[in-house]
This record gives structure tokens, sequence and C-alpha cells, in this order.
């Protein structure tokens, strides 16, 4: 299905991307984000956006969720979830 493989790629599915999708960051902090990472390799990049303020670890839980029901096939359920749908099409 196109909309599937549409919604679900590697670059789609990173937790930046849900980050931005869900609203909760902009593209300016997640190069700073991936600017810390490139000097402290060892940090985890969720922890490291935590670090500097730019989400909390409740955001943080909530996009690792989605982003795990992104790559284990449910594109279109984690999709309404981000776009603040309360009801999903029918047969999701």
């Amino acid at each position: 299905m196109w909309f599937r493989r549409r919604l679900v790629n590697d670059e789609s599915t990173n937790l930046g991307s849900v980050l931005l999708r869900m609203g909760l960051v902009t593209r300016e902090q997640i190069k700073d984000a991936l600017d810390v990472k490139t000097q402290q390799e060892e940090m985890l990049f969720g922890k490291i956006l935590v670090t500097l303020g730019y989400i909390s670890d409740n955001n943080l839980t909530e996009a690792l969720r989605l982003q795990k029901k992104l790559r284990n096939g449910g594109a279109v359920e984690a999709m309404c979830e981000i776009n603040g749908m309360l009801v999903c099409p029918p047969g999701r």
C-alpha cells in the first residue's frame, strides 16, 4: 500500500521526525540536539532534548511509544494519534 510505505520509512520514524510531527520541537531544536550528540556520542538523543529543556520526560515517553507503533506496522493509528484525531478511519 503506497500510503503505508509513504508513512513509514527510516527517516519518518526517527525520533526527531516523530517529535516534529507531534509539534513538540522545532527543526532548530533538533539541530541543537544533534550538535550536542556529535560531542557526546554516548548520550541518547531523546535525553539530550530533555536535558536541553526542549521536551519533558513524559513527551519523550509518548514519542517513543508512537515511534515504536510506527515501526511495528501501526502507521495509520500512530498518525491518527500524532494528528490529534480522536477516531481513526474505520478498519484501522
